[in-house]
Formats: C-alpha cells, sequence, structure tokens
C-alpha cells in the first residue's frame, strides 16, 4: 500500500508539472486515469481516506486544462466526480459529498452553456454525454436530500415519543 502511494505521489508531481503545458494535455489525462485506477484498486480494499486527495487532484487536472475541459472528456470527469463523491459517502461524509456534486454540477452547466453558445444544433451524442453526467451527479445530491430528510423525519417521531 505504501508503494502504491509513493506512486500516487508521483504522478500527482507529475501532473502538477504539466499541467501549465497545455501541449502535454495527453499526459495530465493519462495521469488521471492511472491515479484512478490505482485508487480504485485501494478504495476496494478499504484505504478510502488515503486515496480520497488523489481523486480530488484529478478532477482538479481535468479542470484546470482547457482542452480537457470540453465535451470529449465530460464522461470521464463524469467518472471521477462520482468517485470522489463514492469515496465521501464511504467515509461517512454525506454533506460533503453533496457539496461535491453540487459543484461538479455547476461545472457541467457551464459547459453545457458554452456548448449551447458554439454549437448550432446540440448532437445526440452530447445530449446523452451531459444527460449522463448530470444524472449521477443528482442521484447523488437526491439521496443525500432524502436520507437527511428521512433522518430527521425519524428524529422527530422519536422526539414525540420521548415526551408521552
Amino acid at each position: 500500500v505504501a508503494d502504491l502511494l509513493e506512486v500516487l505521489d508521483d504522478f500527482r508531481r507529475l501532473t502538477q508539472h504539466l499541467i501549465p503545458h497545455e501541449q502535454h494535455c495527453w499526459l495530465v489525462f493519462n495521469g488521471t486515469v492511472h491515479i484512478y485506477k490505482i485508487s480504485k484498486w485501494l478504495v476496494d480494499r478499504g484505504y478510502t481516506a488515503k486515496t480520497l486527495q488523489y481523486l480530488v487532484w484529478c478532477c482538479v487536472c481535468m479542470e484546470s486544462v482547457i482542452p480537457l475541459m470540453t465535451l470529449k472528456f465530460l464522461s470521464w470527469r463524469g467518472s471521477l466526480y462520482s468517485a470522489v463523491c463514492q469515496c465521501y459517502v464511504d467515509l461517512n461524509q454525506l454533506h460533503a459529498a453533496e457539496v461535491f456534486a453540487r459543484r461538479c454540477l455547476q461545472k457541467v452547466h457551464q459547459l453545457a452553456k458554452i456548448e449551447e453558445q458554439s454549437m448550432s444544433e446540440p448532437t445526440p451524442e452530447s445530449e446523452a454525454i451531459f444527460r449522463e453526467v448530470t444524472v449521477k451527479l443528482s442521484a447523488i445530491v437526491f439521496k443525500r436530500v432524502v436520507f437527511e430528510s428521512s433522518a430527521q423525519k425519524r428524529l422527530s417521531i422519536v422526539q414525540r415519543l420521548d415526551r408521552t
């Protein structure tokens, strides 16, 4: 595990160095893929707390390099966003998961507005990608709202029963 965390640190340093060099965006992208795969392996083995920061870093990378902020990479960004939210859920940080999901939804909506301005007609492929990512992130927000609402109702019922 320690060796994999060192590899993740190396990938983070490498991608950090490459971010300002737009012509190397493909290396940044590939770095996020490797970080994601290693992190997923670690998360599956219970090391979520140690890998969350690397997955968040992947999101930062994808949002920091202009060619990677395009529709072409939105599905991948959606996967990264979902992985980060799932880590927060695994760590029982439901509020953080919701906040991160809402932030990501804003990023997706910003891209949608840019795409609307630049394209004459949205393609079925682009609509499907936006829908896929929006549904993933909205589901996380919805679960949080429903879970919190349900917990508040249970607490209210328990408090009423305690009074009787």
